[in-house]
Protein backbone atom coordinates (compact mmCIF):
# COMPACT_ATOMS: atom_id res chain seq x y z
CA UNK A 1 0.00 0.00 0.00
CA UNK A 2 1.51 3.63 -0.75
CA UNK A 3 0.03 7.48 -0.59
CA UNK A 4 -0.78 8.32 -3.81
CA UNK A 5 -2.69 12.18 -3.71
CA UNK A 6 -3.45 11.86 0.36
CA UNK A 7 -5.11 8.67 0.06
CA UNK A 8 -3.66 4.87 0.37
CA UNK A 9 -3.95 2.28 -2.16
CA UNK A 10 -2.87 -0.49 -4.14
CA UNK A 11 -2.30 -1.76 -7.75
CA UNK A 12 -5.77 -3.63 -7.21
CA UNK A 13 -8.67 -3.87 -4.87
CA UNK A 14 -7.38 -7.74 -4.18
CA UNK A 15 -4.72 -6.03 -2.95
CA UNK A 16 -6.24 -3.07 -1.14
CA UNK A 17 -8.94 -6.49 0.83
CA UNK A 18 -5.53 -7.90 1.61
CA UNK A 19 -3.77 -4.78 3.19
CA UNK A 20 -6.92 -4.58 4.95
CA UNK A 21 -7.21 -7.81 6.23
CA UNK A 22 -4.02 -7.76 7.31
CA UNK A 23 -4.42 -4.41 9.31
CA UNK A 24 -7.79 -5.70 10.97
CA UNK A 25 -5.69 -8.44 11.87
CA UNK A 26 -2.71 -6.34 13.76
CA UNK A 27 -5.65 -4.62 15.34
CA UNK A 28 -7.36 -7.08 17.04
CA UNK A 29 -3.60 -8.40 18.20
CA UNK A 30 -3.03 -5.53 19.70
CA UNK A 31 -5.64 -4.92 22.08
CA UNK A 32 -7.25 -6.20 25.33
CA UNK A 33 -10.51 -4.19 24.02
CA UNK A 34 -13.71 -6.68 23.45
CA UNK A 35 -14.84 -4.46 21.97
CA UNK A 36 -12.35 -3.26 19.31
CA UNK A 37 -11.12 -6.83 19.27
CA UNK A 38 -14.97 -7.83 17.84
CA UNK A 39 -14.76 -5.26 15.36
CA UNK A 40 -11.84 -6.16 14.20
CA UNK A 41 -13.45 -9.51 13.39
CA UNK A 42 -16.09 -8.24 11.87
CA UNK A 43 -13.58 -5.98 9.42
CA UNK A 44 -11.80 -9.24 9.01
CA UNK A 45 -14.68 -11.22 7.61
CA UNK A 46 -15.79 -8.59 5.67
CA UNK A 47 -12.43 -8.35 3.65
CA UNK A 48 -12.71 -11.96 3.55
CA UNK A 49 -16.08 -11.56 1.20
CA UNK A 50 -14.66 -8.95 -0.58
CA UNK A 51 -11.69 -11.27 -1.56
CA UNK A 52 -14.00 -13.95 -2.05
CA UNK A 53 -15.61 -11.76 -4.52
CA UNK A 54 -12.84 -10.42 -6.51
CA UNK A 55 -11.55 -13.83 -7.57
Amino acid sequence: MELRNGVYSSQTRADDAEDILRLARRIEAATDDPQIKADAQKIVRLARDLEDELR
